[in-house]
């Protein structure tokens, strides 16, 4: 465990601060990111559902995410964008009738472009504060985190074996405790007046995260697949790593544009 804990350790050091320098620092160097994990994500999921993932057809249907995400930063080309998304779509459901399988194709394209768009318009928007991007990572990985180190230090029954033998009711709560933890230690010391909301959100948010990674355990697993990949160590593969946020970046996206999340903080 200790060998294991310290490889991701060392890879979330090293992540972090990419990734939130990205949000912080914008333009290129945001979506140029956002567009490297949206292909090497497209790609192990094709590995996962094992397709052939070298042919011209399927490269082209992950390279056209480049427009897509290009075209979603100019609201004024709203066409372009509209035609690059069908295209994506039409070269994914060629792709499901020529491998007979109707479903997985077109679902792990929904599933991780869909949130790569929320994420650049939550950045693009006039109402982005960067401290409320940096809070709801936290809930993410505070949850990821507190699931990893109470499934490993309490074990006990498994949550749901079927899905995911490795996952255990211990690190389900462990999910949830830790970001809670995180809040009412920071209410000491910001005495926030929005505790109840924040409460609530908190556990909405860490529910998703783990639904979001016991639905890629449950591709890897009908196809009989360990990891995503291996290209950090300690996590497995980019999937591995963003398969918390598939869920909790859209439920998060129409909350920002719903209500003052700014005024949480306060």
């Amino acid at each position: 465990m200790e060998n294991e804990f310290l490889k991701r350790l060392i890879s979330s050091l090293i992540l972090l601060p990419i990734i939130l320098g990205s949000f912080y620092l914008g333009g290129a160097y945001f979506i140029v990111l956002i567009i490297i994990i949206v292909i090497f994500a497209l790609y192990e999921w094709d590995k996962i559902i094992k397709l052939q993932i070298f042919n011209p057809l399927y490269f082209l249907r992950s390279m056209i995410v480049v427009p897509i995400i290009l075209f979603t930063i100019y609201y004024k080309e709203n066409f372009l964008l509209l035609s690059f998304l069908v295209i994506g779509l039409l070269l994914t459901l060629i792709i499901s009738i020529k491998e007979k399988n109707l479903i997985f194709p077109s679902f792990g394209y929904i599933l991780i472009l869909c949130p790569a768009l929320c994420i650049v318009l939550l950045r693009l928007s006039v109402y982005f504060e960067f401290m409320i991007i940096v809070s709801f990572f936290s809930i993410v990985w505070l949850s990821d985190i507190g699931g990893y180190l109470f499934g490993k230090i309490f074990k006990g029954p498994r949550l749901i074996p079927s899905i995911s033998p490795n996952k255990t009711i211990s690190g389900a709560i462990g999910s949830l405790l830790l970001p809670l933890s995180a809040l009412f230690i920071s209410n000491i010391y910001l005495k926030l007046n929005n505790l109840i909301p924040m409460l609530l959100l908190i556990i909405i948010i860490s529910i998703l995260a783990q639904l979001g990674d016991l639905s890629e355990s449950l591709f890897k697993r009908k196809f009989g697949v360990k990891n995503s990949g291996n290209i950090i160590p300690g996590h497995g593969g980019i999937l591995d790593r963003i398969d918390s946020l598939i869920y909790t970046i859209p439920f998060f996206s129409i909350i920002f544009y719903s209500f003052d999340l700014e005024g949480l903080w306060n």
